[in-house]
Order: C-alpha cells, then sequence, then structure tokens
C-alpha cells in the first residue's frame, strides 16, 4: 500500500510521541478533520501489517500509540525514501495534459490509481479532470471508454488518436520554442548592433556614462529592490543584475583592500561580498528568516520546505526557499520580501558607513555563514551584526508568514477532509 501525505505526516508525527494520544489531539496538531485523521489511522494499520510491523495500539479513552518505535523507524524511512516522493502541486492545464497525452500513448486500460499516485492527487481530482477532457476527446471522434473495476481507455481511429497526440505535443513546445530563439535572436541582433557586446555588456557601457556611483543608499536600495522583484516573478534577480553592478564592485573592492593594507580607513562599502553575505544574508531576501519560521511551523508542507533549507541557507543559497515554501507570485509574501529587504540592505550600509563594523576588503567564495562575513572583513563585529539582522529580519516575516502558514493549514484540512470521504465510499475504477 502506498501511503499517502497525510498518512506520512500523522506516522511521523505518532513516531515522536511517548505516550497515547486521543484523535481531537491529533486533528488540533496536524490540522486536519477527525474523520480524516480516523481514515489515515486505518490506511496506516494496513501498511504496518503490509511490512509485518505491530499494528498501532488503540484504547478507547486515551487514543493511540505506536509501538516499537525503533522497530517501525526505519522501516518507515526507507519506505518514504524509495516509494513516497515530496508531493507537488501541478497545475490544472499540467494535469490535463499529461492524462491526455498519456490516455492517448495507452494501448491498456488505466486505473485511476495509477494517476493518483503519479500526480500525486486524489481520485475526486482525476475523474474531474478526465470529465474536463472528455469533450475535447468528443470534438476529435474520440472517446473515452470506462470500464468499471478497471478504469479509462481512449477508443476511436488511429490516426485520428495520433494526430490529437502530435497536435497537443506541439501546442506545449511552441511556446518553448519561441522563448528559445526569441532570446538567441535578442542576442544576436545586440552584439550585431553594439558590435559583439553581449546585452549584459551593452546595458553597463550604456549606463556606465551616466552612473558615477553605487556605493549610496539610493543605489543600494534600488538594486536590492529590482532584485527581489525579479526573485518574486520567478527570474534570478543576482544573475541579471550582476553584469551591471559587478565591474563597479570589483573597484571598490580594489580601492578596500589597498586601504586595509595601507592602515587607511576603507572607502567603500559595496564590494562583492557585501551583496553576496550580507544584503544578501543567508540567501536573496535573506531567507534564512523563512527557514527559521518554517522550522517551526504547524504546516507539514512549510515545516518540510524548512527542513531542507537549512544548509542551503548557511550557504546563502536560496532558490529551495524562493520555489518551495513559495516565495515566488506570493501575494503573502511581497511585501517583506521585495519592499523589506532593500531597507534591511540600507541599514546594514550605514552600519558599515559609519564605521561601526569594518566594510568587506577581501572576498570569499563558497564559505558558509558566520564564517564567510567574518573573512570577508577580518572583524568580528560582523558576526554580531548579522545576529542582529537575522532578528529584525525574522521579526519582518513573521506576521506575513503566519498569513501564509494559516491558509495553507486550511487548505490542507479542506484537501484532507476530500480525500477521506471518497476514500470512505471505497470505489474501485
Amino acid at each position: 500500500m502506498k501511503l499517502n501525505q497525510q498518512c506520512i505526516q500523522i506516522l511521523d508525527f505518532l513516531m515522536e510521541q511517548e505516550d497515547f494520544k486521543n484523535i481531537g489531539y491529533i486533528s488540533s496538531e496536524l490540522g486536519h478533520s477527525e474523520r480524516s485523521v480516523r481514515y489515515s489511522l486505518e490506511k496506516i494499520d494496513v501498511f504496518l501489517g503490509e511490512q509485518n510491523l505491530p499494528a498501532l495500539i488503540r484504547h478507547t479513552r486515551k487514543g493511540v500509540l505506536l509501538p516499537e518505535k525503533n522497530i517501525v523507524s526505519p522501516v518507515v524511512n526507507k519506505f518514504k525514501q524509495r516509494i513516497t516522493p515530496k508531493k507537488y502541486r501541478y497545475s490544472q492545464e499540467e494535469v490535463q495534459q499529461f492524462l491526455l497525452l498519456k490516455l492517448l500513448l495507452s494501448e491498456e486500460v488505466l486505473p485511476v490509481t495509477y494517476f493518483e499516485e503519479v500526480l500525486f492527487i486524489s481520485r475526486s481530482s482525476v475523474l474531474n479532470h478526465l470529465r474536463a477532457i472528455e469533450g475535447e476527446l468528443f470534438l476529435n471522434n474520440l472517446d473515452l471508454s470506462h470500464q468499471p473495476r478497471h478504469g479509462f481507455l481512449v477508443t476511436g481511429n488511429l490516426i485520428t488518436k495520433s494526430s490529437l497526440f502530435a497536435r497537443t505535443t506541439f501546442e506545449v513546445i511552441v511556446p518553448l520554442v519561441v522563448l528559445l530563439f526569441g532570446a538567441v535572436g535578442l542576442s544576436i541582433l545586440m552584439q550585431s548592433i553594439t558590435s559583439g557586446q553581449i546585452i549584459p555588456e551593452a546595458f553597463t557601457t550604456m549606463l556606465a556614462p551616466a552612473i558615477n556611483s553605487i556605493d549610496t543608499p539610493y543605489a543600494v536600495f534600488l538594486i536590492c529592490f529590482l532584485e527581489m522583484l525579479f526573485w518574486f516573478i520567478g527570474l534570478n534577480g543576482y544573475a541579471i543584475l550582476i553584469g551591471f553592478v559587478l565591474p563597479f564592485m570589483t573597484q571598490y573592492l580594489g580601492a578596500n583592500a589597498a586601504a586595509y593594507a595601507a592602515g587607511e580607513p576603507i572607502p567603500h562599502v559595496f564590494a562583492p561580498n557585501f551583496w553576496d553575505y550580507f544584503m544578501g544574508f543567508s540567501g536573496s531576501g535573506i531567507t534564512g528568516a523563512l527557514v527559521i519560521l518554517a522550522l517551526f511551523s504547524k504546516s507539514k508542507e512549510l515545516k518540510a520546505v524548512g527542513k531542507v533549507s537549512v544548509v542551503p541557507a548557511i550557504f546563502t543559497i536560496s532558490e529551495p526557499v524562493v520555489f518551495g515554501l513559495p516565495i515566488c507570485f506570493n501575494p503573502y509574501l511581497f511585501i517583506p520580501f521585495v519592499l523589506g529587504t532593500p531597507i534591511l540592505a540600507v541599514g546594514q550600509w550605514f552600519v558599515f558607513h559609519f564605521g561601526w563594523v569594518r566594510p568587506p576588503i577581501a572576498n570569499v567564495g563558497g564559505t558558509p555563514i558566520p564564517l564567510a562575513q567574518y573573512l570577508a572583513t577580518m572583524d568580528w563585529r560582523a558576526i554580531v551584526l548579522i545576529v542582529f539582522v537575522l532578528a529584525a529580519a525574522v521579526c519582518m516575516y513573521y506576521p506575513f508568514f503566519k498569513m501564509y502558514e494559516k491558509s495553507l493549514i486550511k487548505e490542507e484540512a479542506v484537501v484532507s477532509e476530500r480525500e477521506a470521504a471518497h476514500d470512505a465510499l471505497n470505489l474501485d475504477f
């Protein structure tokens, strides 16, 4: 038997408990209805039996207890790694395209359970999506044949099926091809106009005469704001802006290193490691704060993202949080991520500018925090600074994170109730 995400969540919760826990307590802690918890416990019992593990101990008043955890834990962990991958939320269009293409390719009846396991959606969702694509099949003189207790099969002329498959595949690929060739064409056009300069080089060349310095609080705010905005819409803001900013930062780093060697005051703040390890501390957007909040979240989904993002955050990698939490296109986190991060960056710029912490005088790459901050500045006060920055970022994100967490918990509860209701019907398609 393949456990769904709710069953795994409950099983993990019971692994951590040393005493009996009643249904109401499990429901309130995990954000699921009591009815869906009962159905999940029945599935867990079946799973434990199949694995020759001791069943859950039930008490009419006390609740349930998972016995012999030392025996159960290795088996469950191996099962999760080998069989049950992390749940991914496919869009409605993605699900329907997959169903259509898979059914058109298959010459055998496909059971609903196959789509449940592959797409990680409930039986009711699979059936709803099948009804949605049935109309398109009808318009192409094809039928979606349902064989009770077996599944579904597309029937009709083989040439028509092949034609629809090719057309659907072509519709999926065309936007990608257009974007690819459009980007290549734009790059070639820019190189022909600018005597071989690629787009970032041309952008830097055009703006350089008008910009004398980016080592100002206004420039720090603008650059950080643009970077966060790009990340929010799914683009790597650092990669987009670095072509323009790097020449200035490299110049500043050279001046800082020379001043430090001569024992003179450090003249600039916006050296490369200011962006890497202070403005982007723990990842672009100071996402380490969100990792901390996620680790203590009541939402299983957020907690899982937090766990896998700890190590990347130590190396200032933000992608697991930006695309996993996600921050990208998440209206709950727009204000702290896009507007709050530049404010914290400007605050740090002033800390360096006033000499409270020595500005970066070396370029340190691929070094974990907080060692990176110390090596970049050779100042122990840099470590104190990032502690305060992290605390400020946690406070900044907290109310917005809690609103997002609450919405996810409600959504998880609704999905769990629907799945439990359909499981109770014991349908077999």
